[in-house]
């Protein structure tokens, strides 16, 4: 049992006249607590467009591009390069804005209001993560189908012009593709900020507790 419950279970066996600093200090270490969270996460945020660049600047060679240029893709993934940095760092912005508003705050409505609002900013960052995902993996499948160049490749591969059956199998393992794409960065996601969400979520609740 850690501190902050030793202190709560001593404050909800004390009389109604318990001194006013017990309270105090158990608000403080949700507060503490929570600021420390809110602070992972804004950080977790930034070493997650750090390595973003840091891969695309080792991924994205004359190569690279060569092949993008071939298949007709270069505008495309330019746009979703351009998209997704924009989105991520206006994420990270609005979780550093959360940090330093919870940084100073003096009282438990503020704080709980401050917890809900940090959740809610951490699961839309989420949900529009997983959304550009699937639409960006669609979006490049769909390109790379249309290619003459891609196409040929394949044909090359086969030796012969796709059958019916072979379109249909190419466009459902480009559709299991996208998916397990999508499911693989939910999993990520759920793994590093679900676990300090749900910490927030506690946090709150205990907050809840208090008020009462």
């Amino acid at each position: 049992m850690d501190e902050l419950e030793l202190l709560k279970k001593n404050w909800q066996n004390s009389d109604q006249s318990m001194p006013k600093l017990t309270y105090d200090e158990i608000y403080k270490m949700i507060w503490k607590r929570s600021s420390s969270i809110v602070k992972w996460i804004f950080y977790i945020s930034i070493i997650e467009l750090v390595l973003g660049v840091i891969i695309f600047i080792f991924t994205a060679d004359k190569k690279y591009w060569a092949e993008m240029e071939a298949y007709n893709m270069k505008g495309i993934t330019i746009a979703i390069y351009i998209i997704t940095y924009a989105v991520a760092g206006y994420f990270v912005y609005r979780f550093y804005m959360n940090y330093r508003e919870i940084s100073v705050i003096d009282n438990t409505k503020t704080l709980m209001n401050n917890i809900f609002r940090t959740r809610k900013t951490v699961r839309r960052y989420i949900a529009i993560a997983l959304g550009l995902t699937a639409i960006y993996g669609s979006i490049l499948s769909v390109s790379m189908l249309k290619s003459e160049n891609f196409m040929n490749a394949i044909r090359d591969e086969l030796n012969q012009d796709l059958t019916s059956s072979q379109w249909i199998i190419i466009i459902i393992l480009s559709i299991i593709i996208v998916m397990i794409s999508t499911l693989v960065i939910w999993l990520i996601y759920q793994l590093i900020y679900g676990i300090l969400l749900r910490r927030l979520r506690k946090n709150y609740k205990e907050l809840q507790k208090m008020e009462v």
